[in-house]
């Protein structure tokens, strides 16, 4: 994972541990699992619409993780943070995590992801990929993408959760114990960009198009 996508994962992890959540007027009840599907909003990078896609399994020492299975889709720059681009959605997963992190987490850019109905497949069809290493590298994978993605997360929750907005309201996040998440990406036309997936035991997986660079 490069290193400014290991910023914006260093990010969402803190936001996640530290920031105070709040309750969202009509917000729906907790549930164990949370399946959404989203349409969201891609930025230009150098004169291309793209999205960036990361996952990276974690790493055990004894019976303790010592970093977390990682998913993130992110698209553009984002000049809050150094080098990073903001995430569209993103899941962490592992247990036991390390001490102080939360042992799972899942958070969706909320200003630039609306949901919709539409049907995207969780499945790994007309994608390349497999599991991730545990290891961090300068790699990150772009894809071409149009103007909007259609985004679906399904998460699987040790206990009930509801999706809340952060303080700022520029994410909707859910902490809690992950079983599983995976995060599906394909565009309004049906081409599937994106399958990732991050479980308790601290493996990720990670598929893309074939055009993916």
């Amino acid at each position: 994972m490069s290193r400014r996508m290991h910023v914006a994962f260093g990010v969402l992890v803190a936001t996640v541990a530290t920031t105070t959540l709040v309750a969202a007027s009509g917000s729906a009840a907790p549930v164990s699992i949370v399946d959404r599907t989203y349409s969201c909003t891609t930025t230009k990078t150098r004169g291309a619409r793209t999205i960036e896609v990361s996952a990276s399994s974690g790493l055990r020492k004894g019976t303790r993780l010592t970093s977390l299975a990682q998913a993130i889709v992110s698209s553009g720059n984002d000049p809050s943070v150094e080098n990073g681009p903001p995430a569209l959605a993103a899941a962490v997963a592992g247990y036991p995590p390390p001490r102080s992190f939360p042992p799972g987490s899942l958070g969706i850019a909320a200003q630039r992801c609306k949901p919709m109905r539409a049907r995207v497949g969780l499945t790994t069809r007309r994608l390349r990929g497999g599991v991730a290493p545990s290891y961090q590298t300068d790699d990150q994978i772009k894809c071409y993408a149009p103007r909007t993605v259609l985004v679906r997360v399904r998460a699987d929750f040790a206990r009930p959760v509801a999706l809340k907005p952060t303080r700022d309201r520029s994410l909707l996040v859910a902490v809690a114990r992950l079983r599983s998440a995976e995060i599906a990406v394909r565009t309004p036309g049906g081409k599937p960009l994106v399958y990732a997936e991050v479980l308790d035991s601290g493996r990720a997986r990670l598929f893309t198009a074939r055009d993916c660079f």
